[in-house]
């Protein structure tokens, strides 16, 4: 009696396990089979990842880029998104550190979750450009080496911005029109940060030196977030160079310039240039009268260029959803533009199919005089070329106007 009770318990026991592991595993299957077939059976919903920073030594100019990115998707959403469906913005503070980005990106495409992703940092953009290639995941980068726009070896990498590399050059073109009549050659000096971004740009600017024969006197190591330049400035000094590239973020060019100015350079006989990283209003309210003299590249019209019709688009998209902020900064048009772009591919992929990375890379790939309203200069993507605009604005702070005022029109690299 005993054994066959328990016999009977025993078996009701194994059968309602197999019925608990039956239900769970169907689920399961479920829930793997929708999130992996997620594109292709016709999902209300276009995921994308992206990885700014927003907390680490570069947020001055990752919070205002990924608030670009997230406006214009908030503003494609209300007026129809891509053919009835929404963009949803999967969205994870890396802080610039690459392990972070790396991690967010694959964990983004767990069963096929997204056709493409913004990325943030140089080093973790180069990484992740192979990985995208091989998963066929789309990658624009918030990153601008122009190494990631050669699409020959990273296909699925685009540049939504002039690369610092033709950054670099469109200055010091103008440096040389500035010199031109003083007698001689310019020469240059650079600070830099001891990373990926700092080191590929060191690397530009000596190709630049060397196709133009000029002379670059002096390199220093200065950090993004450094508070004392005054060592590094005592060698730029004592250097004597007749332009300064520098290239970090706003805080970073601040500190430089006042620095440069306590150890006794005039700021008038050595002009300071910078890339569109620390080429920002804000940069007035840190630096005040020391950066009058600053010219900085910029790939983008400014906020207040309020006749170009790109421009005007912002303008309406900010007071709709922002309505108590009156300015934005140059990282904010990047960020805007970029998802613009994607935008674009997205809407040239044709109805019916499926929105994968393949199908948006060859959407950006027919994007020909492309110029989001005339906030960029006109470029084309092709299968061989994804590195995006080729000219920059060259800009100076108005310390009076509390504004970025153009110095000049649309620059061309050479």
């Amino acid at each position: 009696m005993g054994e066959s009770n328990l016999k009977s318990k025993g078996g009701f026991a194994m059968g309602k396990n197999r019925k608990f592991v039956l239900i769970f595993l169907i689920f399961l299957g479920s829930f793997v089979f929708s999130n992996y077939g997620y594109y292709c059976c016709g999902a209300d919903v276009i995921k994308i990842g992206v990885t700014p920073d927003l907390t680490g030594r570069t947020s001055e100019v990752g919070i205002p880029w990924n608030e670009g990115i997230k406006d214009y998707f908030k503003f494609l959403n209300d007026t129809g998104g891509i053919g009835g469906r929404n963009v949803e913005l999967m969205i994870t503070d890396c802080q610039k550190q690459i392990p972070q980005e790396v991690s967010a990106y694959k964990k983004y495409l767990r069963g096929g979750k997204t056709p493409m992703v913004f990325t943030w940092d140089t080093g973790a953009s180069m990484t992740i450009a192979s990985m995208a290639a091989k998963d066929k995941v789309v990658q624009v980068t918030g990153s601008l080496i122009g190494q990631l726009g050669d699409a020959t070896k990273k296909p699925y990498t685009f540049l939504a911005g002039t690369s610092y590399q033709r950054q670099i050059e469109c200055l010091v073109n103008y440096a040389l029109s500035e010199f031109k009549g003083k007698g001689g050659k310019p020469t240059f000096a650079i600070t830099y940060p001891d990373a990926p971004y700092g080191r590929m740009c060191l690397g530009a600017l000596k190709e630049v030196m060397k196709k133009k024969d000029l002379q670059l006197v002096k390199s220093v190591i200065v950090p993004v977030r450094v508070l004392d330049a005054r060592v590094q400035m005592s060698k730029i000094k004592k250097a004597n160079p007749n332009f300064v590239l520098t290239f970090g973020v706003e805080p970073t060019i601040a500190t430089v310039m006042k620095d440069a100015e306590r150890v006794g350079i005039s700021l008038e006989k050595t002009r300071f240039l910078v890339p569109i990283n620390a080429i920002q209003r804000k940069v007035i309210e840190l630096g005040g009268d020391v950066v009058d003299s600053l010219v900085g590249a910029s790939p983008f019209c400014l906020w207040n260029d309020t006749d170009v019709k790109g421009i005007q688009l912002m303008h309406k998209i900010n007071k709709k959803y922002h309505p108590d902020i009156t300015y934005r900064r140059l990282w904010y048009t990047y960020g805007f533009v970029s998802a613009s772009i994607v935008g674009e591919g997205l809407k040239r992929i044709p109805a019916g199919q499926e929105i994968s990375g393949e199908a948006l890379k060859n959407g950006l790939e027919t994007l020909k005089d492309f110029s989001c309203g005339g906030i960029i200069s006109p470029f084309s993507y092709t299968q061989t070329d994804h590195s995006g605009p080729r000219a920059v604005k060259l800009v100076s702070p108005d310390v009076k106007k509390n504004l970025l005022e153009p110095v000049s029109g649309w620059v061309y690299a050479d």
